[in-house]
């Protein structure tokens, strides 16, 4: 990002472009972009070092023709190692994003959103091309920083429809007629269609109509140049607490022009509800710019963006490349003291556009991850930082070697005079052609060839060390003694124990980058929220479609980023094949499938995984008939069981009712018993009433009184014991009875 010159710090003539209270100008603006520049500098001093660092570091002066010049590549290696490693666990997997709902009331906004959030990373923003752009930035830049954005693209299509055709007043008059005689219509509704002065439709016809159609409304994603954005210097490392965001990026005014601010007025034609061709007048705002015609154009501008290799200029001004300022950050626009984000773009000193944030998540949209983590800065390193003096020291040993070894005459033959008898043989010699030479003299001896002699082994030692320390520092295996077993290690203790190493620290690396994917992905879901259309029909497999619905989508959720490099894949493939071995026969079929789908997934094998699930769906399901038998098994035990519940409770109720019984029977034989005892009693009472009436008549013959006392005292406590008697009688017979109750209840 170069630094604007202050002689074009000057207020713009350009008009207001909002209606706030405090619209910041281009000085305010540019005031932010004048303090952090210096801090953002040394930043792109050092990305730009690295680049030179990955072209093998700065050219070597040759001094002599034989001396060397070559600049070995490390960095570069070590880098193109990293790449796939990095890209393949998103690559590798269908969906990444897995989206969990918080509450039971989001389950089904959690899998629309996760349907159409996959569909979008993987078809209609090609993910491969996103993947690689994005590693490979991290990788050379230290950083990498992916802009968020809405694409909308309208067309103006044709499309036929059907225009109603109507009889001439003539026509319609014979029709309305026609109608009443043969008694369609009554003479009120003939009537009432003769006074409307309305042409009775015959029929319709094909017609073509132009029409403003939306034929692209997806979100977009940048990754940006790490050298043209600056972000906010006293963040601390946190992209949340930026308070601004300035994104420098090269145009021209043609694609300025082409997104200018107007109203569009167009006629479009529409099918109303009787079936008539309407016209309806449209107006739609478009465009994003203003203030272009003010815009002053300086050829300097395209300085920054002209390649190395290539020199070139458009001669059409619309054409040639300018730089443009995107400033996203927060301004106090209502005089309010609080800060409401806002989007502002400029060209020189010219402001072309003032809004606030047209996102709903209403922050700058950008995502940033660091490559190696920098305290306190939202920049990271890149490995060349590790490994620059490493590359430094092996080009020197190498062009020591190479330096011994050129300077030797290699090759040079060395032929005794005596050996060639003339000239004529010496021209047959160096022509390759037979040559008669002196017979004393023997051509080993005569002809000495020189060979060159190798440097020192210390020069390879040392750029082995060099080697090997630069591949420790940053973890990756360069194979510098070529592909072989013996390249992690001589056992495969040491070779799991490099992998698992090597794995740790590529994990470390994803998880960051996994951080800004899941900042992307929520970005995207808060803009599908708002900018989606309506219902959205989506692909899933080659047969089936589903339709999301916009208003559908909102919900609460959980995210998570579905990543694991091939080393972790297959250790976790290996210990469910364990697993399953182990367990054998003792689990049901369910589980065993569920497992061997599992270790397919992580062998990249998702169609034998989806297979094995459906075989084990199918494989479970109950046979019909052996079914259907054991439902009438079930059935016929209910039967036998409530036969067998009825049996017992009558014979319940038959015995109740024969204690009942034999109870009354006892209570039958006592009143009984106790009615014959008082009827005993009251003959005795007879009896000796009658015998009171003799025994009166012989008492007072014999004068026997005190003996009739005696026996009336006897007669009476006779009677007290006999009721006394016939007292306990009833007790014993109640108390039988209240046994019996207890006993047939129990």
């Amino acid at each position: 990002m170069e630094e604007l010159k202050m002689d074009d710090l000057m207020v713009s003539t350009s008009e207001k472009l909002t209606k706030w209270k405090s619209e910041p100008t281009y000085k305010d603006l540019y005031s932010d972009y004048e303090e952090a520049v210096a801090s953002f500098k040394n930043h792109k001093a050092k990305i730009e070092q690295w680049e030179r660092d990955r072209s093998g570091g700065k050219q070597i002066k040759q001094i002599d023709k034989r001396r060397s010049t070559v600049r070995p590549l490390l960095i570069r290696k070590q880098n193109e190692w990293r790449y796939p490693s990095l890209e393949e666990p998103f690559l590798s997997t269908d969906n990444i994003f897995k989206i969990l709902p918080r509450t039971a009331e989001d389950v089904e906004a959690a899998k629309q959103n996760e349907i159409i959030l996959n569909y979008q990373i993987d078809v209609l923003l090609n993910k491969p091309k996103f993947i690689g752009e994005l590693v490979r930035t991290l990788v050379d830049d230290g950083t990498a920083i992916a802009k968020v954005g809405w694409d909308v693209e309208y067309e103006t299509v044709e499309e036929m429809v059907e225009e109603a055709v109507y009889a001439t007043p003539q026509e319609s008059l014979q029709i309305i007629n026609s109608k009443y005689k043969n008694g369609e219509i009554s003479a009120e509704e003939a009537k009432a269609m003769i006074e409307s002065a309305q042409p009775v439709q015959i029929g319709t016809k094909q017609i073509k109509v132009q029409k403003e159609k939306l034929v692209k409304n997806q979100p977009k994603i940048e990754i940006r140049d790490t050298k043209h954005v600056m972000i906010d210097p006293t963040c601390d490392g946190d992209m949340d607490k930026a308070l601004f965001v300035i994104d420098e990026y090269s145009t021209n005014m043609a694609e300025l022009k082409r997104h200018e601010y107007k109203k569009v007025k167009y006629t479009e034609k529409s099918v109303s509800a009787t079936g008539e061709i309407v016209e309806v007048e449209v107006v739609r705002e478009e465009g994003l710019y203003r203030n272009l015609d003010k815009v002053q154009l300086n050829n300097e501008e395209y300085n920054e963006y002209k390649d190395k290799d290539v020199q070139f200029k458009f001669s059409d001004k619309n054409k040639q490349k300018i730089k443009a300022y995107d400033y996203w950050g927060y301004w106090d626009i209502h005089k309010n003291g609080k800060l409401v984000p806002i989007i502002a773009t400029w060209v020189g000193n010219t402001l072309i556009r003032l809004e606030e944030n047209p996102f709903p998540f209403k922050k700058p949209p950008y995502a940033v991850v660091p490559y190696i983590l920098k305290k306190g800065s939202i920049y990271g390193e890149a490995d060349a930082e590790l490994l620059r003096d490493n590359q430094d020291i092996i080009g020197k040993l190498t062009r020591a070697g190479l330096d011994i070894i050129g300077a030797q005459a290699t090759g040079q033959k060395f032929i005794h005079s005596s050996i060639l008898k003339d000239p004529s043989a010496k021209a047959n010699y160096e022509a390759g052609k037979d040559v008669i030479y002196n017979a004393q003299v023997h051509p080993k001896d005569a002809i000495y060839v020189t060979n060159a002699e190798a440097p020192s082994p210390v020069i390879y030692n040392m750029i082995g060390m060099y080697q090997q320390e630069a591949e420790s520092l940053t973890g990756i295996k360069g194979f510098n003694s070529g592909i072989n077993g013996d390249a992690l290690g001589s056992t495969a203790t040491s070779v799991r124990s490099a992998m698992d190493a090597t794995s740790k620290r590529e994990l470390s690396i994803l998880r960051r980058v996994n951080s800004m994917l899941t900042d992307i992905a929520r970005m995207i879901i808060d803009m599908n929220k708002t900018f989606l259309d309506d219902e959205t029909i989506i692909r899933v497999t080659n047969d089936e479609h589903i339709t999301i619905k916009r208003d559908e989508l909102a919900g609460v959720f959980d995210l998570k980023v579905e990543i694991s490099t091939a080393e972790r894949d297959n250790e976790r493939a290996q210990e469910l094949s364990f697993m399953l071995q182990t367990l054998g026969n003792s689990v049901d079929p369910m589980t065993s499938a569920t497992i061997m789908a599992k270790i397919a997934r992580l062998r990249k094998m998702p169609d034998l995984a989806e297979a094995v699930i459906e075989n084990a769906k199918q494989a479970m399901q109950p046979d019909p008939i052996e079914q259907q038998m054991k439902q009438i098994e079930v059935a016929r035990a209910k039967l036998e069981l409530a036969q067998l519940q009825k049996d017992m409770e009558e014979a319940d109720s038959r015995i109740i009712e024969r204690l009942s019984r034999s109870t009354e029977n006892e209570e039958d034989k006592a009143m009984k018993k106790a009615k014959a005892y008082k009827e005993a009693i009251a003959a005795k009472k007879i009896e000796s009433e009658k015998d009171k009436i003799d025994y009166d008549v012989m008492e007072k013959a014999s004068g026997l009184d005190t003996e009739k006392k005696m026996m009336e005292v006897n007669h009476s406590k006779d009677v007290d014991g006999l009721i006394k008697e016939n007292e306990q009688l009833k007790q014993l017979l109640a108390e039988l009875k209240n046994r019996v109750q207890q006993g047939a209840i129990q």
